[in-house]
């Protein structure tokens, strides 16, 4: 230190604290709060249910992401289907938002490469549908309340015709994988 001049308050503390981040905000690189939900697992289901139901297209796009990573676990997705999340995530098809339907699409692609979730699309394309026609609806006579000879699709076949190229592949995509299912092929 120079002869005269005063010591900053700096010079006196350990060089390692230069390395501490003052900043809280700012997280580790890999660190995601859109999908801090996923640590729940099945637990979370209610929570993530709950955004979907919002109107806050930011909330319900967070959760499509963060039920699209937990889609891959099979027990989790079973657990979906009885809390009717995939029905609420094929009705958010409609929405206005475009990142909001790319979301929706991506998770029901994932969803329908197992049974349960082909089969829980399925069933909402059916109950979209005969809505249309107010038809009764009966999920085990789901072929009888709908005319068999048309086909069911109803959402996914308007996204098909969308003017977005990104949202006719992933509908595309979506059928496809509805159409590897047993019951796919009869509905389609």
């Amino acid at each position: 230190m120079a002869l005269g001049k005063q010591p900053l308050p700096r010079d006196a503390e350990p060089p390692y604290l230069d390395l501490i981040r003052d900043d809280p905000i700012n997280f580790a690189p890999r660190y995601d709060l859109t999908r801090a939900r996923i640590a729940y697992g099945r637990l979370g289901l209610p929570i993530l249910m709950r955004d979907l139901e919002g109107t806050d297209t930011n909330k319900q796009h967070f959760a499509i992401n963060s039920l699209t990573d937990l889609f891959h676990d099979t027990e989790i997705l079973y657990n979906a289907v009885e809390q009717k999340i995939i029905e609420r995530i094929h009705q958010l098809l409609g929405s206005s938002e475009v990142d909001v339907e790319d979301a929706a699409l991506n998770a029901l692609s994932i969803a329908c490469t197992h049974y349960v979730g082909s089969n829980a699309v399925i069933i909402s394309e059916a109950k979209s549908k005969c809505l249309e026609k107010s038809t009764p609806i009966d999920e085990v006579e789901m072929g009888k309340a709908c005319d068999s000879d048309i086909p069911v699709l109803g959402r996914l076949a308007s996204m098909l015709s969308s003017k977005v190229y990104l949202l006719r592949y992933k509908a595309a995509h979506v059928v496809r994988n509805i159409s590897h299912c047993w019951d796919g092929k009869s509905f389609l």
